[in-house]
């Protein structure tokens, strides 16, 4: 789906400076702000809504001039703190090995930030700086060092502790062929929630590896 072409309008002479998104809006001109992430980086610019209340700007999107009204009540949404935003991270290495002593699994790449105010990627752990409702989405893949069967399973910690319902298990037959777990659940998480990805041998006594791309990590928020 494409995403909707937004022009923010001058309505006065002189050029107004959006430093959240950085761009200046010439005087009795227009600037299309399409370029940005629609749900969050535009109207998380408080520059844009300081200029939009004092109707010094308006903003048509998709050639709708929005009036005082949709643009007051498009600025309620915003100021509640509903507006999606989004994180995605994996692991681009691969090739992590253990055994039957649980590890941390390796998240390094940062896919996309819609908001680096409000995710962080340290240590493996992807960290929710703002307190919501989010929409929680993981994969892992495993293959085997060796070519007999093997088990493991994986799962995810919020600040260290198992969340229910995130196991999935991994039957490991061959030498470089794998098995993908996956996961998905709404959690309401706290601010400062640091999620990570965790592994373990159960069955068998080959040595259990990641595979390149193949762990990742998206949280969305949705409320």
């Amino acid at each position: 789906m494409a995403l909707p072409v937004v022009i923010a309008e001058n309505q006065t002479a002189s050029p107004i400076f959006l430093s959240g998104l950085g761009v200046t809006v010439p005087g009795s001109g227009q600037l299309t702000l399409s370029n940005f992430n629609f749900a969050y980086e535009i109207f998380s610019d408080a520059g844009l809504e300081a200029e939009l209340q004092a109707g010094n700007l308006t903003l048509n999107i998709d050639g709708i001039t929005l009036s005082t009204d949709q643009i007051s009540a498009l600025m309620g949404i915003i100021s509640a703190g509903t507006l999606i935003s989004s994180m995605s991270v994996y692991d681009s290495a691969g090739f992590q090995t253990w055994t039957t002593t649980p590890v941390t699994l390796n998240l390094d790449t940062i896919a996309y930030n819609s908001n680096p105010g409000q995710y962080t990627l340290a240590a493996d752990a992807l960290t929710i700086v703002t307190e919501g409702i989010y929409l929680i989405l993981a994969n892992v893949t495993l293959d085997s060092g060796g070519g007999n069967r093997t088990q493991a399973d994986s799962w995810m910690e919020a600040n260290g502790v198992e969340i229910p319902g995130t196991r999935m298990t991994h039957y490991l037959r061959q030498l470089a062929h794998g098995d993908t777990g996956a996961v998905s659940f709404v959690r309401q998480a706290s601010a400062g929630t640091a999620l990570r990805l965790r592994s373990v041998r159960l069955v068998g006594s080959g040595t259990c590896r990641t595979v390149a791309n193949g762990t990742r990590l998206t949280v969305i928020r949705i409320k």
